[in-house]
């Protein structure tokens, strides 16, 4: 898949992951931060496709793509949306964050190529499906990435999970297995995810003779990956010589979307957005914050990363 996109997105940070996806998939990229910009680089450029941001200051996605239409009537569109809504001929719209195969999909659909993922499964172990992680991650090496972050944080979450069980804390119980359920779907570990949705769905209807029945078995399973991942993420020494160091304005944005996070207590975006961060160095002081708010986010310490970014922004 060969093609021309415009990425057009204000922020920093989020533009960094949509990147990453389409570059994945191929295709040939330009950006902009506003719509203005956009607008100038279609008066310029030939694109097979525009993926813009709908929230964004000045001109937001609507009025951006209004003005490049005025140009271009016939270019498609895939606008990015904080609220699931309807498309139209001509524009896709994809809740955020973005899904790979759902991104693919529509790129697919809008300039109706053909899919061509490879679907062979590969065995690597016991109840890990690699072809459906590949898939996810949208790469080989993606899918190694996302099995290292997994792997380096799943016995302290284990931990976690067996905690709040033991103290009857249902309520982080709960937001623990679902982000369990979530990041094990995502490397392929589905028959794990499955048994982390029943147990969330147990959580949320207050089942928890179902929990106190399930959880020891769900725990075993899910530390008996860790050899398995283990020693398909092993790296060599000297790795963390080689980070480039992190961009200002990424960080930046890092700090910034942290705040909204907060506000939202979502515990999922704030582990993807440090995550994301472990691919660059930072400067000691911005280390040390960022281990600290990891730290506090796995006691779900809402208040004391208030504080920690309130400390910062002061």
């Amino acid at each position: 898949m060969k093609s021309d996109v415009l990425l057009v997105d204000d922020n920093v940070l989020e533009r960094y992951f949509e990147r990453g996806l389409l570059e994945k998939l191929g295709m040939r990229l330009d950006e902009a931060s506003d719509g203005d910009e956009a607008v100038d680089l279609v008066r310029a450029n030939d694109y097979s496709v525009v993926i813009v941001d709908e929230r964004m200051p000045k001109k937001d996605g609507w009025d951006t793509i209004s003005s490049i239409l005025a140009i271009k009537p016939d270019l498609p569109f895939i606008m990015m949306s904080d609220r699931e809504q309807n498309g139209s001929d001509g524009i896709s719209i994809l809740k955020k964050p973005l899904e790979y195969r759902r991104l693919t999909e529509a790129i697919n659909r809008l300039l109706n190529e053909v899919d061509t993922y490879d679907d062979a499964a590969v065995e690597t172990g016991p109840s890990l499906d690699k072809a459906v992680g590949i898939k996810n991650c949208g790469s080989a090496e993606g899918y190694v990435e996302a099995l290292g972050v997994y792997y380096s944080t799943m016995l302290d979450k284990a931990d976690e999970i067996e905690s709040y069980h033991k103290s009857g804390d249902i309520t982080n119980y709960t937001i623990k297995v679902h982000a369990l359920k979530s990041s094990s779907r995502i490397i392929g570990a589905l028959r794990l995810a499955d048994l982390a949705e029943e147990l969330e769905m147990c959580g949320k209807s207050g089942d928890t003779d179902t929990i106190d029945r399930k959880t020891p078995g769900l725990l075993e399973f899910y530390r008996s990956y860790y050899e398995v991942i283990g020693a398909m993420v092993d790296k060599p020494a000297g790795e963390e010589q080689g980070k480039a160091r992190v961009p200002a304005d990424m960080l930046a944005d890092a700090y910034a979307s942290f705040v909204d996070f907060v506000d939202q207590m979502d515990v999922d975006l704030m582990e993807m957005v440090i995550d994301s961060l472990e691919a660059y160095k930072l400067p000691d002081e911005d280390a040390k914050i960022i281990d600290e708010i990891r730290h506090r986010l796995a006691s779900l310490d809402w208040d004391g990363i208030s504080r920690i970014l309130d400390d910062h922004n002061n």
